[in-house]
């Protein structure tokens, strides 16, 4: 998504991944929100995959459930979306109306081929779909940044220059751990164990 969302701005995008070495992630459940649909109905291009998916008519989110067995007295949100004929009709894109109420749920292997696809046939974009990015140095006072990455098909070490960086390794943190950005760094005094945080606005 970052690559294409570059790219079709006119940005050239190096994309340095083991795509090959992965392993698909089948989830139950695997579904979108309303601001990640728009983004992959429109700069993704899965519009037309995303209308073959299966609808999201809820959710629903229960807080304060670390080590416990029983919902009783726990916080809870959630809301149910069916959709009004009238509503839709007030559209006159339907495009629009799909990107600002229509959820899903949706095979997410399907999705990233799909992505892939796209990557793979845009002429800003390059992709190197089997490398491991080994380092990374920061460049200074207008200095390219420096990729140092191995090629698994090769063997070869291979070394890459670019302005900008953005790295999505995960779990792994690549960069936080290598530049000692992570949260176990910080002072914890409220005893929170998480890996990720999830924004809404």
């Amino acid at each position: 998504m970052n690559a294409l969302q570059y790219a079709k701005r006119g940005m050239r995008v190096l994309v340095i991944d083991n795509l090959r070495g992965q392993k698909r992630s089948y989830k139950v459940g695997e579904s979108l929100l309303i601001f990640s649909t728009m983004f992959l109905r429109t700069i993704g291009g899965l519009d037309e995959f995303l209308k073959e998916s299966f609808p999201k008519h809820g959710v629903w989110f229960v807080y304060g459930m670390e080590g416990e067995s029983s919902f009783e007295g726990k916080p809870e949100f959630a809301f149910a979306s069916r959709t009004h004929a009238w509503v839709e009709s007030m559209f006159r894109n339907p495009l629009s109306f799909r990107c600002e109420l229509e959820d899903c749920h949706f095979v997410r292997p399907e999705a990233e081929d799909l992505l892939a696809d796209q990557v793979r046939a845009h002429p800003y974009i390059t992709l190197i779909d089997a490398a491991r990015v080994k380092e990374v140095t920061l460049g200074e006072d207008g200095v390219d940044h420096t990729i140092a990455w191995e090629c698994l098909a090769t063997r070869t070490n291979q070394t890459s220059h670019a302005p900008w960086i953005i790295v999505w390794s995960g779990r792994s943190r690549f960069l936080a751990q290598r530049f000692k950005h992570t949260v176990e760094t910080a002072l914890l005094a409220d005893d929170l164990h998480a890996t990720s945080v999830w924004p809404q606005v």
